[in-house]
């Protein structure tokens, strides 16, 4: 951060460096129009050098108005609003801060989609309008269509889209750059983010619940636009279910190329969300285990401040969980976890590969996989992702 930073006022310098050039050739020229011209010329012009003169005041307070705001600004994107949690691990947090609201992490083809239907059904509030059900998502994707659609603008700033670049999203450029448009009457840029920002800041919305895989990338931009810091509910899914599941839908992505946008999604959220208040469920559980994995996300949203207002009931459960849904199957039965995570190789039938950087990948996305099974990438402060796996 503090590169970043340092960056800033680099930037902010050489900007202010060129306003200066522009001034200072203003003040050549006034002196030229002053000094080297007749002096029936100046007598002609005098009140055209007061037109310069004015104007070059102007320009000296535009100058310093910008200075200040700037300066302003970095002071504002030195440091990052943060809740303490007094353990960070499958029920993060448990101090006593009320927070009206929830953001799902998840990365795509991750079963949030159930997730935050069935949350839906503990009472926690969408608002609307929302992303309608299609083909590949039958029961919905409970995704705000003006939270989807910013976030795709805001990453695009960085040209970056949801399946390409994710790892080199910066959370501060995003503040920066909704700042800097905002400060624009004629951009558009941050309409949607406006719109969203009036449901979620508005008290009678709730407790609410924000779903977007995106967020596991942008979400610490939002953070300074909302007037508190909301809890956490990651979930997450096998890396080859999700991976096959990207090769099968319409982008008909490689399996290489699901597996390192899983572990960026995964990374990002994780390593974001360290020091928030945050409860960790799985797609596996939510899908065998209902009933008491449910209960377990309602509990430890009551830790986290979220008082969501009722579980879910059976009724809930058994109308909303469908095991016939193509999207909610496991194509994965191993227990590569109990083995030698040095030795394995991604199961033939689904990634038929002898590429020696294919096969070291593959076991590093397992690696961060059977951490997240027995919770020590949450809990054990040595744990460590690789920031050179990379969603090119």
């Amino acid at each position: 951060m503090h590169q970043r930073t340092h960056k800033s006022k680099n930037s902010t310098s050489r900007v202010l460096l060129g306003v200066g050039l522009l001034l200072l050739l203003g003040y050549c020229t006034l002196f030229y129009a002053v000094f080297m011209t007749p002096k029936a010329a100046v007598s002609e012009n005098s009140e055209q050098v007061e037109v310069y003169k004015e104007e070059i005041s102007k320009q000296e307070e535009l100058i310093s108005e910008l200075h200040n705001k700037i300066t302003s600004l970095e002071q504002k994107l030195t440091t990052l609003p943060i809740v303490a949690s007094s353990s960070v691990g499958d029920m993060g947090g448990g101090d006593s801060s009320i927070r009206p609201g929830v953001m799902i992490l998840g990365m795509h083809r991750s079963g949030t989609s159930i997730l935050g239907g069935l949350m839906n059904k503990m009472g926690l509030n969408t608002g609307g309008p929302l992303i309608q059900p299609a083909e590949d998502n039958e029961k919905g994707f409970f995704e705000r269509i003006d939270v989807v659609l910013q976030n795709d603008y805001i990453m695009a700033q960085q040209q970056i889209s949801y399946g390409s670049r994710c790892h080199a999203y910066s959370p501060l450029q995003g503040i920066r750059d909704i700042v800097t448009n905002t400060q624009d009457p004629n951009s558009k840029f941050f309409n949607e983010g406006k719109r969203a920002l009036a449901f979620l800041n508005n008290e009678q919305n709730f407790p609410w619940m924000l779903k977007d895989p995106r967020l596991c990338i942008t979400f610490r931009t939002w953070f300074p636009f909302l007037k508190f810091v909301p809890a956490i509910v990651f979930t997450y899914r096998h890396p080859m279910d999700v991976a096959v599941s990207l090769n099968k839908r319409y982008e008909h992505y490689p399996i290489g190329k699901g597996l390192r946008m899983w572990y960026v999604y995964n990374r990002m959220a994780i390593e974001q969300s360290n020091d928030l208040c945050r409860v960790v469920s799985s797609h596996h559980k939510i899908m065998t285990e209902p009933r008491s994995e449910l209960d377990y996300i309602y509990e430890g949203l009551k830790k986290c401040g979220v008082a969501a207002p009722h579980k879910v009931s059976d009724e809930g459960i058994a109308s909303f969980i469908d095991q016939k849904l193509q999207h909610g199957k496991s194509t994965i039965k191993d227990t590569t976890c109990s083995g030698d995570l040095s030795q394995i190789v991604p199961p033939k039938e689904l990634w038929d590969t002898t590429d020696k950087a294919h096969i070291t990948l593959y076991r590093e996305v397992m690696r961060v996989y059977c951490a997240f099974e027995n919770r020590s990438a949450f809990k054990d402060k040595s744990f460590k992702f690789l920031e050179s796996i990379k969603d090119e």
